[in-house]
């Protein structure tokens, strides 16, 4: 019996060792290719929102142009530039001047007498000529309104300070109040703000290539189904670029339309802070 165990164990020996022993890759052969499928994928669908994004721009082309139109209308019909002259930045001194002028003319209608300084207050930087559009651009308010810096004196401050204040519409110009005090002789000083559009060129949106087709380059000996997927994202790009005449135009009047929407939103808030401005609310701010 031991002889037969022996024998037994032999024999199922070599079966053991062949099943334990490692299966070696077959020397020569080469990796298996990565998948690229999921990024080209990802990289169609990017195109596709590009297609989409800028062939919507383009049909908006002859909308916007109607919207810059209708918003230089609606600033009209609020009397912005009437109040608020758009004024070249080498003109700010001249503007300066004519608003000294027209504050006493107003205030000798009044019957007061006055003195009256009126300095040009430092301009914002503006934003530079060309911008990624794909950023964008907001107009901060100090970039789109000029202010001059009022500051009117006279004599009996409580009498002649609410009578000035009373009837800045008539001035022309929208004069908002800041600040004001009477001092120990009864005189009264006002200071003030009176506002001027800058005279902005539109900038440039500038297109620049979209990141993913940068990518494009990185599959290099495609298979079958790659190449399908490459061919419908360089079709893509090549529907953005056969509308560029419009995209650009499009990007035009929204440079305009950026500018106009600054500017009324400056008015807007100008003209509500004016509105709750008076002498008394000037004098309880100080100086």
């Amino acid at each position: 019996m031991r002889r037969a165990a022996l024998l037994l164990l032999l024999c199922w020996a070599p079966l053991a060792c062949e099943e334990a022993a490692p299966v070696l890759p077959t020397p020569g052969a080469p990796p298996a290719a990565p998948d690229r499928m999921p990024q080209l994928e990802a990289l169609w669908r990017e195109s596709v929102q590009h297609r989409s994004a800028h062939r919507a721009m383009a049909d908006n082309a002859a909308s916007l142009a109607h919207d810059v139109e209708r918003s230089a209308r609606m600033l009209d019909t609020v009397e912005a530039f009437r109040r608020v002259p758009v004024v070249a930045a080498a003109d700010a001194e001249k503007d300066a001047a004519a608003v000294q002028a027209a504050v006493l003319a107003y205030a000798k209608r009044l019957g007061l007498k006055v003195e009256v300084e009126v300095r040009v207050a430092p301009a914002t930087a503006a934003p530079p000529a060309e911008v990624d559009a794909a950023e964008g651009l907001r107009y901060e308010i100090p970039q789109v309104l000029g202010t001059h810096g009022v500051e009117v004196r006279f004599g009996q401050g409580l009498e002649s300070g609410p009578k000035f204040v009373g009837d800045l519409n008539a001035l022309g110009r929208l004069f908002e109040p800041t600040g004001a005090r009477i001092g120990k002789d009864g005189e009264g000083v006002l200071r003030g703000q009176v506002y001027f559009f800058r005279d902005l060129q539109p900038v440039k949106f500038v297109r620049k290539p979209p990141a993913f087709a940068a990518k494009l380059s990185e599959f290099t000996a495609p298979t079958p189904a790659e190449s399908a997927r490459l061919s419908q994202i360089q079709d893509n790009l090549a529907q953005v670029e056969a509308v560029s005449a419009q995209i650009e135009q499009a990007f035009a009047h929204q440079a305009v339309m950026k500018i106009s929407t600054a500017r009324f939103r400056a008015y807007g808030e100008a003209i509500e802070r004016y509105n709750k401005a008076t002498w008394a609310t000037a004098l309880a701010r100080g100086l």
